[in-house]
């Protein structure tokens, strides 16, 4: 696992990773506190993956890190 990264050089071919940037759901608007992703990008956005924000976005996402390994 690496440390965060700038958004600049995050993959956008679909891979799911963490990101660090503001909620966007299409009920609540713009949260206005940053937060911690799990998302990838599709569709010309980043899709966030699962949860009560399931095809929500994440908005000026600044930072972003790949997934750790899962438990064992």
């Amino acid at each position: 696992m690496t440390d965060w990264q700038p958004i600049e050089t995050a993959p956008k071919d679909g891979t799911s990773i963490l990101l660090y940037g503001y909620w966007e759901g299409e009920i609540d608007g713009i949260e206005d506190e940053k937060n911690i992703w799990m998302a990838q990008y599709m569709y010309g956005d980043w899709l966030i993956n699962g949860g009560n924000c399931y095809g929500s976005y994440v908005r000026n996402p600044t930072y972003w890190m790949e997934l750790p390994e899962p438990p064992k």
